[in-house]
């Protein structure tokens, strides 16, 4: 059978569909992640991510990768910069990022800490940075004027950098030390450390640090925080056996997964997402229920989840990055004007609307809160297949 290959050019930009498609979506409480499209991330180049260690998201909805061994990325729908050695850059295995108020990424490395402010970068290590008490850093986390890092001898630090003041709030335990597995901010503001051996966590407040274990009494917990205060918070085993949920101060239990949880996030309206070594699970009917990624992924071990400001879920694994969004493929009905859409096409993060093709031929779009027929598609009768945007007002087709 002939294949084709065809563009379409469209005269004007097209409507910011997909925020009104997401808008849709965050008004159900939960969101079936087994319905979603799950694929490896790749750039326009075929470059691919691997190990990841973290996800993070500036004001612009550009998407911030640390990985162990391919630097730093950042991501804009089809634009994409690599900080590394062979970009000439210092920054090669990172073990967390941070972007702060003003689009500053923090980047924790085992040869200090690096600031990327635009498409510079300033290393702060044992050299430059006296009151630096260790290099080898785990964790970093933003907290409003601060940058707290945490260490892999177990140095709680913050850096201030506006004056560039550093501050030890905690030091190692020379008979037991540990390194700093956890940065968190609380539900009310406070900073958390937890550690590798799970022995302690130390709350910093008030100018000094608490430890917290014997009144929480989950060291070896996961705890994640909702952005608006405490209204969701979700307390989570390693092991994965039970949930604590506290949520508008009630507190219940819930089924877990039972298998070791090592990172969580949480959607725009506050459904739980985590990741273990055997797969990703989402929150839905009062448990964590595996999600299905699909027969190409398998398997994954999962680092780090992140929601994008678009509703996009990121997701970092031990082989590379996985982009999570609305379905591909589609088939229904509008309301209104009955049109059978036999293709649905979310856009590359960051681009314009995604649109629609009928089983006639026709280019939908969004219009009037329905469907309604944008473009004839001419001189052919075949089907349309793997539609892909490379700019905002261009698609690609294949025609089989």
């Amino acid at each position: 059978m002939r294949s084709e290959c065809f563009r379409i050019v469209f005269r004007r930009a097209l409507e910011t569909l997909f925020f009104l498609f997401l808008s849709s979506v965050s008004h159900a409480e939960e969101i079936d992640l087994s319905k979603w499209d799950f694929r490896q991330y790749f750039n326009t180049h075929e470059l691919t991510i691997n190990q990841v260690t973290d996800i993070d998201e500036d004001s612009t909805g550009a998407i911030w990768v640390s990985t162990w061994g391919d630097g730093v990325w950042r991501i804009q729908g089809p634009d994409w910069k690599v900080f590394d050695s062979t970009s000439g850059f210092a920054i090669e295995w990172a073990k967390s990022l941070a972007v702060d108020d003003h689009d500053r990424v923090w980047v924790a490395t085992w040869d200090g800490l690096f600031l990327i402010d635009n498409d510079s970068i300033t290393a702060f290590n044992l050299e430059n940075s006296p009151d630096l008490r260790d290099e080898e850093i785990e964790q970093v986390l933003d907290h409003g004027r601060e940058v707290w890092i945490g260490s892999r001898r177990g140095f709680v630090q913050t850096y201030l950098p506006e004056e560039g003041v550093w501050k030890t709030w905690a030091e190692p335990d020379p008979q037991r030390p540990a390194a700093v597995d956890r940065l968190i901010q609380s539900a009310s503001n406070t900073v958390w450390a937890l550690f590798w051996d799970k022995h302690d966590i130390l709350e910093f407040r008030d100018g000094h640090a608490e430890s917290v274990r014997d009144d929480l009494e989950f060291s070896d917990y996961l705890t994640v925080f909702g952005e608006n205060g405490s209204a969701v918070a979700y307390t989570i085993p390693t092991n994965g056996a039970t949930i604590e949920l506290s949520k508008d101060s009630r507190r219940r239990s819930i089924p877990g997964p039972g298998i070791p949880i090592v990172c969580a996030a949480l959607s725009p309206k506050g459904q739980l997402v985590a990741g273990s070594q055997t797969g990703l699970y989402a929150f839905q009917e009062n448990a964590l229920g595996e999600v299905d990624l699909g027969k190409d992924l398998g398997t994954q071990n999962i680092t780090t989840v992140h929601f994008s400001k678009e509703g996009l879920l990121w997701v970092g694994t031990r082989s590379g990055l996985i982009l999570g969004q609305p379905p591909v493929w589609t088939q229904f009905k509008n309301s209104a004007s009955e049109i059978p859409l036999y293709l649905f096409v979310p856009p590359s993060p960051g681009q314009a609307s995604p649109i629609a093709i009928s089983e006639g031929g026709d280019l939908c779009r969004f219009e009037g809160g329905d469907w309604k027929p944008y473009l004839k598609i001419e001189a052919t009768e075949n089907r349309l297949e793997r539609p892909f945007r490379d700019s905002p007002n261009s698609l690609w087709a294949i025609v089989r």
